[in-house]
């Protein structure tokens, strides 16, 4: 009974050296990967280019500001325009009731 146990524990740890092995042998693939995906992400210089794009985003938004600015203007202008004329009608109508009596 004493050998069958001995046994026992031999083949469990010989269980526990193969599955060690192929654990470390995972974490040497899964170390490498990540060091590929690491180079691969600095040489695409994702943050780079991520900054260049809010950069431009915030480029665009200044410029939308600038055209919304002076599109308020311009619709004040017209809308001054717009009274103005209606003013310069009355004034011409008024003037000429007064010239016709």
């Amino acid at each position: 009974m004493n050998i069958r146990r001995t046994e026992r524990q031999l083949e469990d740890e010989q269980s526990i050296q193969s599955e060690l092995s192929l654990l470390q042998g995972d974490i040497e693939e899964k170390k490498s990967r990540l060091k590929k995906l690491r180079s691969d992400f600095s040489g695409a210089s994702y943050d780079l280019r991520l900054q260049e794009k809010i950069d431009k985003g915030k480029r665009l938004e200044e410029t939308r500001e600038k055209l919304n600015m002076e599109i308020r203007t311009l619709s004040l202008q017209a809308d001054s325009r717009a009274r103005l004329d209606v003013k310069r009608a009355e004034v011409k109508s008024k003037t000429n009731e007064a010239s016709n009596t």
